[in-house]
């Protein structure tokens, strides 16, 4: 039986995870099951899917503990990839920039990105900006 996440748990997940020690990796955008919006990336992992897959679902399964008894198969409902891209972090410029597109999942909602990374960074890496 699949589980679904209570409001509680899901305001225990971060609205953004990004490898702040990477320089350029891909991300994805998803929205969770009442609506909010979250970007992960990480240079972990080389596609769109295992950023969804792999990082994303596996950080909302820690925080729920959302695995069936033999621990291998996360059994979470209600959230879904919007889209995706690449990020590009840049020590010498000091900015962080999006670009690009999801081939698995299309192109991500500009709007709540930029809103959402813009917080981020003005909050956890001092003197860079988001452009």
């Amino acid at each position: 039986m699949d589980k679904t996440l209570n409001k509680q748990t899901v305001n225990t997940i971060p609205k953004v995870t990004i490898d702040t020690k990477g320089t350029s990796f891909k991300f994805v955008q998803v929205k969770g099951p009442t609506g909010e919006m979250y970007i992960y990336g990480s240079s972990q992992f080389a596609s769109h899917q295992g950023q969804f897959e792999d990082g994303f679902l596996t950080q909302v399964a820690k925080v729920d503990f959302a695995f069936d008894s033999d621990k291998t198969r996360r059994k979470i409902e209600g959230f879904e990839c919007m889209g995706g891209g690449r990020i590009t972090i840049d020590a010498n410029k000091k900015t962080v920039t999006v670009s690009e597109y999801s081939r698995d999942y299309g192109i991500y909602e500009s709007g709540v990105v930029k809103t959402l990374l813009n917080a981020y960074v003005n909050e956890n890496m001092p003197g860079f900006v988001f452009k």
